[in-house]
């Protein structure tokens, strides 16, 4: 979750009993990934402004929410798909449990962890990664959390060892992605410093220096190519 979940509870429209559920409207940001790797390339985004709706009961004095809502992710930046999210909840209402649990609430203290990256290693699977990659492509970091959008200004791309000027680079979900202006260039050695970066608790990432480093395969050589006619139609001129 990126945000808190915000939201209101309606009466129960049917009777005055306290004790009756009653109709809950909840607002969140979450981001969304997956647990395996590949996955992760088609599904990991935010979703902002989710909206649930479900029953809220106090019971005992402990507070259950049950809530569920429609999310349109984008699927692979070609098309947008319906899915269900659920959101369950179970809390003591009394004082004394919201003390204890602002002070026995345990902290995220887990660094964030690179699960794939694209073009990926030299060594990564398929080989070919780095041959498809083509130079209007991003760089793309996937974690397995969110991860702080204040601390992502520092991260930086080189290209032989010289810092790249213009960089676009932004977070969808738990992912990392550096857009260069103009592409990258075939041929190149580039390498990606990710310094500084954090997740919302505050944990930096921790990747071994030279891990993120990639070259494309240089451009082919055209130069001796037979020409090519631009009209294959018969009975018209070249």
């Amino acid at each position: 979750m990126l945000s808190d979940a915000s939201g209101y509870l309606s009466p129960n429209p049917y009777t005055d009993d306290i004790n009756v559920p009653r109709q809950i409207t909840l607002f969140m940001d979450v981001s969304m990934n997956t647990e395996e790797a590949q996955p992760n390339a088609a599904l990991s985004q935010d979703l902002m402004g989710v909206e649930l709706r479900g029953i809220a009961i106090v019971k005992d004095g402990v507070l259950t929410i049950d809530a569920i809502g429609m999310v349109e992710p984008n699927l692979l930046g070609q098309e947008y798909t319906n899915s269900t999210i659920a959101f369950h909840l179970q809390a003591a209402t009394d004082v004394e449990s919201a003390l204890d649990a602002e002070l026995d609430r345990e902290l995220d203290g887990i660094a964030p962890e690179l699960v794939s990256w694209t073009p990926g290693a030299p060594d990564a699977i398929p080989t070919t990664r780095q041959s498809m990659h083509r130079p209007g492509d991003p760089v793309i970091l996937f974690f397995d959390e969110p991860l702080d959008p204040a601390s992502i200004t520092g991260v930086t791309l080189t290209e032989s060892g010289t810092a790249v000027a213009d960089v676009n680079t932004r977070l969808d979900g738990t992912a990392l992605i550096l857009n260069p202006e103009g592409g990258l260039k075939p041929g190149v050695e580039y390498a990606v410093n990710v310094d500084g970066v954090t997740d919302l608790a505050g944990n930096p990432v921790a990747i071994q220096p030279g891990l993120l480093t990639f070259t494309l395969d240089s451009a082919a050589d055209t130069s001796g190519a037979p020409p090519t006619g631009a009209n294959n139609l018969p009975g018209l001129p070249l």
